[in-house]
């Protein structure tokens, strides 16, 4: 019976002994959390979810030994990040709280690349949908205070003529139904053999609207001041 104890005992001693040498095996890259962890672990470095504890620390999604994923971390300081990393860098969409002795937090909410903020938006505008037969429908970003939105429009078969020798009409901009925003002014900017443009002047920012070209349509979603173009290609 005594063997029996001692045997139990020694299994027990081993178990927890070997646990915590485990434990002490899944390591944390990043320098500032590389003291105490808690959490899973795979070929020695922590891997899923955790916490992490050094001079500053994280809880949420690592890989590989560094935060990646979501994730909370704090610095000694007392500054924090709640967001999204990447490799043990803010990276993607997270709010960033700055300590300020005296006075109210600072908070910085928008997106992160390589652990610096790059802005309020993830881009400046983006296309939301388009119809069949645009072919085309790109956006292209200039800061400027001029707060204008180029629409250049083409077609392949405008101003080319038909069998029966009658010109086709080139692409042009029928409406512009806003759902976001404002403009003051829309100009016929220019027009080419090829192109067609118009200008929305005094944008109000962010700004959201359908294009409406002959019978296709571009939805757009402008998200901070500044010169944009919208190129709208039709196969018509």
């Amino acid at each position: 019976m005594k063997i029996f104890y001692k045997l139990a005992t020694l299994t027990v001693c081993l178990f927890i002994y070997s646990s915590g040498l485990a434990q002490e095996a899944c390591k944390v890259l990043t320098p500032a959390l590389s003291g105490n962890y808690d959490g899973e672990c795979k070929k020695g470095r922590a891997h899923g979810s955790g916490k992490a504890q050094g001079t500053d620390q994280y809880e949420g999604e690592f890989k590989d030994g560094f935060p990646n994923g979501q994730g909370v971390y704090q610095w000694k300081n007392g500054d924090s990040y709640n967001g999204t990393w990447l490799a043990g860098k803010r990276s993607g969409q997270g709010d960033m709280t700055f300590k300020r002795a005296g006075k109210s937090d600072s908070l910085v909410t928008g997106f992160w690349k390589k652990d610096e903020f790059a802005g309020k938006f993830e881009k400046p505008a983006q296309v939301v949908t388009r119809t069949l037969e645009v072919t085309k429908a790109d956006l292209k970003f200039e800061a400027s205070s001029a707060k204008e939105i180029v629409v250049l429009l083409s077609n392949t078969t405008g101003n080319m003529p038909t069998f029966g020798g009658q010109i086709r009409p080139k692409a042009s901009l029928r409406e512009v139904n806003v759902s976001k925003g404002s403009y003051t002014k829309l100009l016929n900017f220019y027009e080419t053999n090829k192109h067609t443009a118009y200008k929305l002047e005094n944008v109000t920012f962010p700004f959201r609207a359908k294009f409406r070209v002959g019978n296709q349509e571009v939805e757009a979603e402008f998200f901070e001041p500044g010169k944009f173009t919208l190129e709208i290609g039709l196969n018509n």
